[in-house]
């Protein structure tokens, strides 16, 4: 399944939907017509401060900015999703790593 398959996958499930990955991480999938979320619930969730990471889409991930550099696992769902998202040729060049802990999937981006 390709990033765009993987993405008309999840917006197809009930509004916010929760992904558990075998390693202990969460996708927290919020479509468009959900409640956007407020900063400090997207912090809580992410466990610190936001970055967001931009899929081709428009759609953005919001990751853990420190999530690298801590104990945090890597979430093997949405690394999958950025990763075929950007292309196997750029993860490679570009050595990107896995991104880390619970991860929200926001349909239309962060506005």
């Amino acid at each position: 399944m390709n990033a765009q398959e993987t993405v008309d996958y999840l917006l197809q499930l009930p509004k916010e939907t929760e992904y558990f990955s075998n390693d202990g991480t969460i996708l927290k999938v919020i479509p468009k017509t959900a409640e956007y979320p407020k900063l400090s619930a997207m912090q809580k969730f992410v466990g610190g401060r936001i970055e967001r990471v931009s899929l081709a889409n428009g759609d953005d991930l919001i990751i853990y900015e420190e999530g690298l550099y801590d104990d945090s696992p890597a979430n093997q769902v949405a690394t999958r999703l950025f990763h075929d998202d950007v292309g196997k040729e750029v993860v490679q060049e570009n050595q990107l790593p896995p991104l880390f802990g619970n991860i929200i999937y926001l349909e239309g981006g962060l506005k």
